[in-house]
């Protein structure tokens, strides 16, 4: 059988390094209700997917050194935070409706709000908030109608 070729770039999955990876697991599967998929190197690298099959990694700073091969962080994580950056990392998440109710729900697990659920030029409604371990997330209704829609969270 042949093997089949990729023609062009996919996503795999994401790695987040964070210094607290159960607290990054709880929030994750607390506000979106990610599940375990896979734990390794005692705790310090988990994943998490969802029920449409995207796959988040989570992975404690320390074993960072061991897969870059260098000292540390390539990104300088105390100026990104300085400037209320987070860890200098972004994800996107595109969420049932109402946008606001995920944005509710996550600022009660811990997060704070950076801006408030707005309409894009691109036509999607979009708010930014940061996770209690500084990293960003885009919560984006990715242009769906919301006159004719509602989800219940």
């Amino acid at each position: 059988m042949k093997k089949a070729s990729v023609l062009s770039p996919q996503l795999g999955y994401c790695v987040y390094y964070v210094q607290t990876v159960d607290s990054a697991v709880s929030f994750f599967q607390t506000v979106f209700g990610f599940t375990l998929q896979a734990t390794g190197m005692e705790g310090q690298y988990v994943e998490l997917v969802t029920s449409a099959g995207s796959v988040i990694a989570f992975a404690h700073t320390a074993i960072m050194p061991d897969f870059l091969k260098q000292a540390s962080p390539p990104v300088a994580i105390e100026v990104t935070r300085a400037l209320g950056l987070g860890n200098g990392g972004q994800l996107s998440l595109q969420v049932p409706l109402p946008v606001e109710a995920w944005v509710e729900k996550a600022v009660n697990a811990g997060a704070t709000l950076l801006a408030d659920v707005a309409l894009q030029p691109w036509g999607y409604n979009v708010a930014f908030i940061c996770t209690p371990f500084n990293l960003i997330l885009e919560l984006s209704d990715g242009g769906v109608n919301t006159d004719s829609y509602q989800f219940q969270v």
